[in-house]
């Protein structure tokens, strides 16, 4: 138990600590009795939160690129499914890709496969060592690119040191 707490980034605690004990007292309606079983609630969630999570892994503003990506993406998917359903002038050439994956195995990759399925017309199968199976609509959309973008964002999430990882690679 002494290595990990060792291991564990204090910044991180610093920042995450008030942020548990904040989300608490919001879902206990600031009840002051709360905190008998509050604290330690939030002392264990901060501290494994701050064990899987390095804060010095992520890029803030990867994060916030990544969320506006996500709700414009999540908009403009649903919107093009909606239209193939109601237009049948739309194409739909339905067929399953292989997206070569260059984001290390962790956190990032599921992300990358569930954040997947918000592209238009497409949906995560399979999550199978390097590659990503996924079915789209339209085959002949070009999902390829839009792939590529969708992981080049969860890079940026990846901060610094993945995004040179992955620049050398190309």
């Amino acid at each position: 138990m002494s290595k990990i707490i060792a291991t564990i980034d204090k910044r991180a605690v610093l920042v995450r600590a008030p942020f548990f004990a904040l989300l608490w007292w919001i879902m206990t309606g600031g009840d002051v009795a709360s905190w008998l079983v509050g604290a330690p609630i939030v002392l264990v969630a901060t501290l494994t939160s701050a064990s899987m999570l390095s804060s010095s892994s992520w890029s803030l503003k990867g994060v916030f690129s990544f969320a506006a990506f996500f709700v414009w993406q999540s908009l403009r998917g649903g919107t093009d499914v909606a239209l193939r359903a109601i237009d049948p002038r739309l194409p739909i050439s339905p067929e399953v890709i292989e997206f070569p994956l260059r984001v290390p195995p962790g956190l990032l990759r599921v992300i990358l496969a569930n954040s997947a399925c918000l592209l238009p017309g497409t949906l995560s199968v399979d999550l199978e060592g390097e590659v990503l199976k996924v079915h789209v609509l339209d085959g002949d959309s070009n999902p390829m690119a839009e792939l590529k973008n969708l992981e080049w964002r969860v890079i940026q999430m990846g901060g610094a040191s993945l995004r040179l990882q992955v620049d050398s690679d190309r």
